[in-house]
């Protein structure tokens, strides 16, 4: 039986509950080598299968709960990331596109889960070429620094923001909010009459609980909240995979594909050798696997979904869609996308697959005006977004 097949009935012994079986079958593939990217994927598999079955590291994978490695670390390869690999510029830069084409002269974007702002760079720039650049306005939001000064990273993310948005001679203006999403509200937001207001949502709404893990929605309750507000546009980007409602063995199977397909593309695109490439497998990804397959109840934060799903979700709570199809061909540009990568729009939003598996999807939806696609940025020297 090879490694991977291993995984799977490993997760179909614990969905039976025979426990023996399991564990001998988990002894055998935590002592498997792991040379290559595929066999330390597997390897994950098998420390959120153990994390399982001993219940233990109730906090493994959870952003909220624990901890990576040092912060410098992490930036590094999240840098890394964005270079190295088109994950990252494509949800950037499909959202900045549905954001650039708003025909607006004052804006409000609110940007929950903002983490180091790095988003937002390509649009000062894009939104600085017009003849009269719109005046923006950013409300930063995300979780409490730890430590004693919970705002630290929030203020810094600002100071770097503002400088970004000076060198552009872009009339910017910014703010941070150390408030859990589930816990935000319109007082929170200081919105403002003759401002177009954009709620971006950038791999954050699946952290939100679902009725999965409570008796009702909170996801549901936010998106309710959130279309209260009346935005103009909400930009979400997520992952593309199931990984909340599934069964576990299902569940299992469903995220090695997904997976599978990321360490794949690392594997083609970050060099072994490379000092992020650690980083980028254990941290950024390997917490995400053990928390997918290791827990449940509330203890599970990665609960992700289709863009077919997100798009029925958004639906029900009263969004009308903004095709993003249009946008197609320059944010695959944007992005670097080529070779295993491609971008294919797919009921108005954009999709990123490697090797033909979907990995991440990004939609538009608008609470004003009519449904369908934006209006092309109009006047001066606009084009896509870089």
């Amino acid at each position: 039986m090879d490694a991977r097949a291993r995984v799977v009935s490993v997760a179909s012994a614990l969905e039976a509950e025979d426990r023996a079986t399991a564990r001998a079958l988990l002894s055998g593939l935590e002592r498997l080598p792991a040379p290559r990217a595929a066999d330390r994927l597997d390897r994950l598999f098998a420390a959120g299968l153990r994390a399982r079955l001993d219940g233990t590291d109730g906090g493994a994978g959870n952003p909220y709960l624990s901890d990576p490695v040092d912060g410098a670390s992490m930036l590094a390869a999240f840098e890394v990331l964005r270079a190295a690999t088109p994950f990252v510029q494509f949800g950037y830069a499909a959202a900045n596109a549905a954001i650039a084409a708003l025909p607006a002269t004052s804006v409000h974007v609110v940007d929950i889960g903002i983490g180091r702002g790095s988003q937002w760079p390509a649009l000062f720039e894009h939104l600085a070429r017009r003849d009269s650049p719109p005046r923006l306005r950013l409300t930063g939001v995300d979780l409490p620094a730890p430590g004693a000064d919970p705002d630290r990273v929030l203020r810094e993310v600002g100071e770097q923001l503002t400088a970004s948005a000076a060198r552009h001679a872009l009339p910017f203006s910014y703010r941070g909010l150390t408030v859990p999403m589930e816990q935000l509200h319109a007082e929170h937001l200081d919105l403002r009459g003759g401002e177009t207001l954009v709620v971006n949502l950038a791999l954050a709404l699946h952290h939100s609980p679902t009725d999965t893990t409570h008796g009702t929605s909170v996801r549901d309750q936010l998106l309710t909240r959130l279309r209260g507000w009346a935005p103009a546009l909400v930009t979400l980007t997520e992952p593309d995979a199931e990984h909340d409602a599934l069964p576990l063995t299902a569940r299992v199977r469903e995220a090695l594909t997904h997976y599978g397909a990321v360490f794949d593309a690392l594997e083609v695109l970050v060099p072994e050798g490379h000092p992020s490439r650690q980083v980028l497998e254990e941290q950024f990804f390997g917490r995400e696997i053990v928390n997918v397959v290791g827990f449940d109840g509330t203890q599970r934060v990665e609960r992700h979904h289709r863009h077919a799903a997100w798009g029925r979700r958004f639906l029900q709570a009263g969004f009308a869609p903004v095709d993003l199809g249009p946008h197609q061909a320059a944010v695959a540009a944007q992005a670097g996308v080529r070779g295993p990568a491609t971008v294919t729009a797919d009921q108005g939003m954009l999709v990123l697959a490697w090797q033909a598996t979907p990995l991440l999807g990004v939609s538009a939806w608008t609470t004003t005006g009519e449904q369908g696609a934006l209006p092309q940025q109009r006047g001066g020297r606009s084009g896509s977004p870089s």
